[in-house]
């Protein structure tokens, strides 16, 4: 019976809230009056009076939702994103310092080798008794103690990316008013090679440059660990195309061109 007449009362609360009788200062005469914040305060969590069946009346307590539910749901699912993120990590390394955003190269000073096998490259800035603070590409990592097996001085591979062959007999596409030109590069470092990108500078007899533009070759895709896609990379000992437009102009009267090879290295 107590369960009847509360579900009885919930029923008349929602039909007189959607019909404008005037609950919380919505429809009615006075629909258009200016309420004071205090009573409008008061009145949304102004308790329904229900009786029970001892015969004393009680008071069952409703709250009105003002947060909006888009908000909740970008909220929750920025939650859950952390979420996913921390469950990834290494019970024994945990970020105190998220690394979000986009990707920015760092110093690597340190490289940590695990317990169990795994090495981090990193830049140790703080060390106690307990643990060991390390800045990563992917943040700022404590690192328990006991997990660790050794730290030494950081001797990370590197990438070391060149254009195959001779630079001076690229494949060369002449138009009036541009020349395109083709070839590959090649990393013959030990360490993925990220963005490469290929700039090429054409320049006049007195070593004046009249024109210049880059391209980014067309390399591997790879996902970052900040959720970055890129079809920029090379692997070691791979080789990939590239092709980069250097428009001219007028009367360039060009005498040579040079190209050069650039790269970021990111974990």
């Amino acid at each position: 019976m107590k369960t009847v007449t509360f579900l009885t009362i919930i029923f008349i609360f929602s039909a007189l809230s959607l019909s404008g009788c005037g609950l919380l200062g919505i429809g009615g005469g006075d629909a258009d009056k200016e309420i004071p914040e205090e009573e409008t305060a008061a009145e949304a969590v102004t308790p329904a009076i229900s009786e029970t069946t001892d015969g004393y009346a009680t008071r069952r307590q409703f709250f009105e939702v003002r947060k909006d539910v888009t908000a909740i749901r970008t909220e929750l699912a920025r939650i859950k994103s952390d979420i996913n993120a921390y469950s990834r990590t290494p019970e024994s390394i945990r970020g105190v310092e998220a690394g979000y955003g986009f990707l920015e190269p760092i110093e690597i000073t340190h490289k940590v080798t695990l317990s169990n096998g795994t090495e981090v490259f990193g830049k140790i800035t703080r060390e106690t008794l307990d643990t060991v603070i390390l800045i990563t590409q992917i943040g700022t990592l404590t690192i328990d103690r006991r997990q660790i097996r050794d730290i030494a001085p950081a001797e990370a591979p590197r990438a070391e990316c060149q254009i195959v062959g001779d630079v001076g007999s690229l494949q060369t596409r002449v138009y009036k008013d541009r020349h395109v030109y083709s070839g590959f590069v090649t990393n013959v470092g030990s360490r993925r090679a990220d963005f490469v990108l290929v700039k090429i500078k054409l320049a006049q007899e007195n070593t004046r440059i009249i024109a210049l533009d880059s391209a980014y070759v067309d390399g591997k895709n790879f996902k970052f660990r900040t959720g970055v896609i890129s079809d920029t990379s090379i692997e070691p000992d791979e080789r990939v195309p590239f092709s980069v437009t250097v428009y001219l102009p007028p009367d360039p009267e060009i005498a040579y061109y040079t190209a050069d090879v650039l790269w970021k290295e990111y974990d």
